[in-house]
Parts: structure tokens; C-alpha cells; sequence
């Protein structure tokens, strides 16, 4: 770099003490003992920020130990004067000279100013900008070094140089390389590792959501058909009916009223038998859940029918049923009906036996059941006041998701479309469960009523005075 102030090079400063300058004892004798103006401060960092295209392709090539391993500094200040480049290794200023510098005066201060460097042993080399390249730096260091018969001395500020601490320069390379490619490796597996969290993370939360859907879904199925759900005590002739109520702890069977007709056409009508239980999926073999529907009732109800799953990944499925008596849930509520006609036509007939042979219309009720406590429990032919169902899924890591609900049946009693109620002033004494004619004959005479004050008018004894009416 070309400095000016030409009285530098005739009146260097002080000679320094170079006294381990590149060795054990101080390495950078020359730089670190110099007294530095602020001013020439200044204009090293100036000539930094405004380098030459030579000086910067220059400290392109020699920077992080380009060129034989060796440390430069750029735009160092040195007994006064600003080098281009300084390695303090080897006490050598490298010039970098354009064509500012082949004038005669410009070439009588650098011969000066070399003189003075080399006076305090900083050995300068100049280049000029044609051969900065990697190459010509390599080759004018190496020339300077052999004509001088000096080689590139064992210790440096940051250890060894030469052949072999370039080697080894060129090893610390490597391993920042490999460095840099470890950790690469380990980003990349931590964005896999992060992705596939995630992946999974969406697919249990999307298994999650189709479990709460089919469960509600379930629950609310089996809620709406099990408030419709009823028992008959009307049989055809041929007995080939049969309501009933089969309720266990794990499967419920019921007659209802809430068949929906799906294909046009069809001899179904809108009662139907239906069956909710869990078993095992043999395709999967998961447990499933399974409603059975059998759209004909007849004296078979626990056959036949049409199977669909309506809830997978079912761990448990529990039924209880509310006893009003009791005041508890029971865990199994069973009631068939299929002659119970039959059977009140028979305890009807000997009750009447009873009372004509014996004249005793209490002791006919009592074997008819009728001092018998009102009772509403499955023996009685009632149905569950209410039905609570527990459902509980399993997903794929093994969590358990529990879902409950509780529904009324409407129709707690039998429905009786056989019998006629009679009112009991039209009640025969002799057969107290005999139906009787709409209208009563004007002939029919109650036994007792002439002396029966509570007797109803035109029920029998002599016609009113007047007529009759």
C-alpha cells in the first residue's frame, strides 16, 4: 500500500526488540510491542473497507491458512507503515502493487520503507496484481522462502505450519465437514422424528374422533328403539307370536315398534325384534358391536334376522335395569309372552269352579290372584321403568373411552287388545272375569237386588210403578 507520508521511510521509529518474534517467546513481538496512533488505526481500517480488487481477491485466497498453511493479516501496522499482508509466523510482508506503485517516486518509498522493515527482520514480499492467484501466491512465497534459503519454520501463533500442518489445516477441514454433515443428519432426523410424531398425532386424534362418532351414534340408536320397546298379551290363534324382554348384563333382546321400512314394496310392518350384543369380528377379531333385527315376530324370536356392526374396537358393553320396587338396577330383567291368555282364561275358570261349588267369591279371587300386592318387576310381565347402557371402546394404544346413557320405555305394561273392561255394576257375580254384552237383556236379573238398596234402576225385581219410565 502506498503511504504517503514519505518521512516515515527516512525517519523510521525506534527500532523494537524482536526478541522471540515467531517463537516460544512471543510470537507477534513486532505487533504486540508497538506503540499505535489512533490515526494510523484509522487508516488501516480505511484501507480494509476500500481494498483493492487485487487485495481483495488477494485476502480471498490467503485467508483461513489458504496459501501453505500460513496465518496472514490484512492491513497490518508495522514500525509505522501499513503492509498489505503480515504473517507473523514467518515475520513476512506481503505487497500487493498496482500501477500506481512503477512511478519513481512511488518505487524510491517502497525501497525505503523495505529497507526499514527489514532492518527491524520483517522480510517483504511484493506481487503484482497479475499474479494474484492461489497458484502465483503459492509460487512467490515459495521462491522468496528457498532463495532466501529459509523454510517455513515449525511454529505459528495457532501451532504448526509447513507441508504437515497444512495436512493436518486440511484434516480440521475435514472434520468441520463431517461435523457439518452430523449435524445435518441429526436435523434430518429430528424433522423425520418430528413429522412422524405428527402424522401419528392427526391419525389417533381422526381414530378418536370416528370413536366418539360411532358411539354416539350407537347410543343413540339403541336409546331411540329401547323407549319404543313393548310386550303383548294379544296372540293369533295359531300361537305364532311371541313378545319378549331378554335383558342380560351384556346383550339385550326386545320386540319394538320402531321398524323403518327401507325398501318400497316390502311385507314388513314397523314392529320388529331386536338384539344388541358384542362378538368377535372374524375378518378382524376385534370385538364389535351387533344389532340383529328380525322384521317378522313370531314364536322364535331369538333366531333369524339381519346382523350389522355399528360400533368397532368395543372392549365392554353393559346393560342395567331400574327396578321401581326395589328402587336399584338389576343386572338381568327377562319376560316372555306367548300363552299367557291361555293361562288367565284358565285361572279365571277355576276361580269360578271355586266360587259356584262353594258359594265363596273370595276365596275365587284369591286363588285368581286377585289379593295378590301390585307389583311392576318382570315376573308381573312389566318392563324396565328405564334401561341405562354402558358402552366402553378401546383405540389402538390401548386408552379406553367410556360412554353411558339412560333411556325410558314408555310402555311399561303388557298391551291387552283380547279383553273387554267391564264396568262393575255389570259384573257377574258368579264369573267376575266374564265379558259381557254391550247392552244388558231387559230379562237379566242380579240375584239379591230386590233387597240391594245400591241396586242401579232397570237391573232387575218388578218394573217402576208408571211404566218403566
Amino acid at each position: 500500500m502506498f503511504d504517503r507520508d514519505f518521512a516515515a521511510a527516512t525517519s523510521p521509529p525506534n527500532p523494537l526488540s524482536l526478541k522471540g518474534e515467531g517463537g516460544p517467546d512471543g510470537v507477534s513481538a513486532v505487533t504486540n510491542r508497538q506503540v499505535v496512533s489512533g490515526t494510523k488505526v484509522a487508516l488501516a481500517k480505511s484501507f480494509r473497507r476500500l481494498a483493492t480488487d487485487a487485495e481483495a481477491q488477494a485476502w480471498g485466497i490467503l485467508r483461513n491458512r489458504g496459501v501453505l498453511g500460513l496465518k496472514f493479516r490484512r492491513q497490518q501496522v508495522i514500525c509505522g507503515f501499513v503492509v498489505d499482508f503480515y504473517c507473523a509466523a514467518l515475520r513476512l510482508a506481503l505487497e500487493i502493487d498496482g500501477e500506481v506503485h512503477d512511478s519513481a517516486e512511488a518505487m524510491c518509498f517502497d525501497h525505503a520503507r523495505s529497507d526499514v522493515l527489514r532492518a527491524h527482520g520483517i522480510r517483504v514480499v511484493r506481487v503484482p496484481n497479475h499474479n494474484v492467484t492461489e497458484a502465483g501466491l503459492s509460487a512467490v512465497l515459495s521462491l522468496s522462502l528457498q532463495g532466501e534459503g529459509r523454510s517455513v519454520p515449525e511454529g505459528t501463533e495457532r501451532g504448526e505450519v509447513g507441508a504437515g500442518a497444512h495436512q493436518r489445516e486440511l484434516g480440521f477441514t475435514l472434520i468441520e465437514i463431517m461435523v457439518a454433515v452430523a449435524l445435518l443428519a441429526m436435523l434430518g432426523i429430528i424433522l423425520a422424528t418430528s413429522t412422524s410424531a405428527l402424522m401419528g398425532s392427526i391419525r389417533d386424534t381422526k381414530t378418536t374422533q370416528e370413536l366418539y362418532h360411532s358411539a354416539r351414534v350407537a347410543l343413540s340408536r339403541m336409546e331411540r328403539e329401547l323407549s319404543m320397546a313393548y310386550l303383548s298379551k294379544h296372540q293369533s290363534e295359531k300361537r305364532t307370536t311371541k313378545t319378549v324382554f331378554l335383558g342380560k348384563s351384556n346383550a339385550l333382546t326386545f320386540v319394538y315398534m320402531g321398524h323403518r321400512r327401507m325398501v318400497r314394496g316390502a311385507t314388513e310392518s314397523d314392529e320388529g325384534v331386536v338384539e344388541y350384543k358384542v362378538e368377535r369380528d372374524s375378518k378382524t377379531g376385534d370385538n364389535v358391536l351387533v344389532r340383529r333385527e328380525k322384521t317378522v315376530i313370531d314364536d322364535q324370536p331369538y333366531k333369524g334376522g339381519r346382523k350389522q356392526v355399528i360400533a368397532g374396537g368395543v372392549k365392554k358393553l353393559t346393560f342395567a335395569y331400574w327396578d321401581m320396587d326395589k328402587e336399584s338396577w338389576q343386572s338381568d330383567w327377562k319376560v316372555e309372552i306367548d300363552n299367557v291368555r291361555e293361562e288367565e282364561e284358565r285361572k279365571a275358570a277355576a276361580a269360578t269352579g271355586v266360587a259356584a261349588a262353594t258359594g265363596n267369591l273370595a276365596l275365587g279371587k284369591a286363588l285368581a290372584g286377585m289379593k295378590k300386592e301390585e307389583t311392576h318387576g318382570p315376573t308381573d310381565m312389566w318392563l324396565p321403568a328405564r334401561v341405562r347402557i354402558t358402552l366402553i371402546l378401546q383405540t389402538e394404544e390401548g386408552k379406553e373411552l367410556t360412554f353411558e346413557t339412560q333411556t325410558r320405555i314408555r310402555i311399561m305394561q303388557p298391551l291387552d287388545l283380547g279383553g273387554i273392561q267391564v264396568p262393575a255394576a255389570f259384573a257377574n257375580t258368579l264369573n267376575p272375569y266374564a265379558a259381557m254384552p254391550a247392552q244388558t237383556p231387559a230379562n237379566f236379573a242380579v240375584p239379591g237386588a230386590q233387597n240391594n238398596p245400591m241396586a242401579p234402576t232397570g237391573m232387575g225385581g218388578p218394573p217402576p210403578p208408571g211404566g218403566g219410565r
